[in-house]
């Protein structure tokens, strides 16, 4: 039996977009702490590899865009040596801010957020206590979550990270958000083992969460 010209075409749309799904998949990511050596052609995959975005409408409306970056130490490194390139920074600079990143990798779980709301008043991650419109939480797959200990408003297109973070864009406030490592059974939440983790954003107009598959058992 012959095919014709027209589902000829749509087997091969199928297809292409079969193939498009699998290449487009969302890659897992390694928790283990690792020193890497990196290029600063590596910062684009790097960037790629550690960043999450979701969204949520109403009634066709848009509610909440969410776009953000695990700075796992992995991710730290990689981008210490993009800065090194492109700011074309003296080794001893380099050598104090990789040992700052370092510093900053054991102390907490950190995340950079951009995100944008249907109302530009509800755009205030920031605030915290009864007066909050937000809250954000970091989950593991063992259902165990953590709030921020810290919550840096950073605001619009801020010239020292637009540069770092192209998702941030025109209409996006961006934030630095800080979680403890430890839960209160005194393990890293983000412990060897965790398959999944997911930071999110939860209010009366929206929740989303950004999620994180974790690669297991590599070597």
């Amino acid at each position: 039996m012959s095919v014709g010209p027209g589902k000829r075409t749509l087997q091969l749309l199928l297809c292409l977009a079969s193939l498009g799904a699998l290449s487009c998949a969302t890659p897992r990511v390694v928790l283990t702490e690792q020193t890497r050596a990196f290029t600063p052609d590596d910062y684009a995959a790097q960037l790629s590899q550690w960043t999450r975005e979701g969204e949520q409408y109403r009634d066709l409306e848009s509610r909440l865009f969410l776009k953000g970056t695990f700075l796992s130490w992995s991710f730290r490194q990689a981008q210490v040596v993009y800065r090194e390139k492109n700011e074309r920074l003296p080794r001893n600079d380099v050598i104090e801010l990789m040992a700052h990143e370092r510093a900053a990798s054991r102390d907490s779980h950190e995340f950079f957020l951009a995100a944008h709301t249907h109302e530009w008043a509800w755009n205030r991650l920031e605030r915290t206590g009864e007066d909050a419109m937000w809250r954000i939480r970091l989950i593991n797959d063992k259902g165990e979550s953590l709030a921020p200990t810290r919550i840096e408003r950073i605001g619009i297109r801020n010239a020292r990270y637009t540069g770092l973070y192209p998702y941030y864009g025109q209409f996006y406030v961006g934030y630095r958000v800080r979680f403890p490592r430890l839960t209160t059974s005194g393990a890293d939440i983000l412990a060897p083992g965790t398959r999944r983790f997911i930071v999110r954003v939860s209010g009366p107009q929206a929740a989303v969460d950004l999620v994180w598959e974790a690669a297991v058992n590599h070597d």
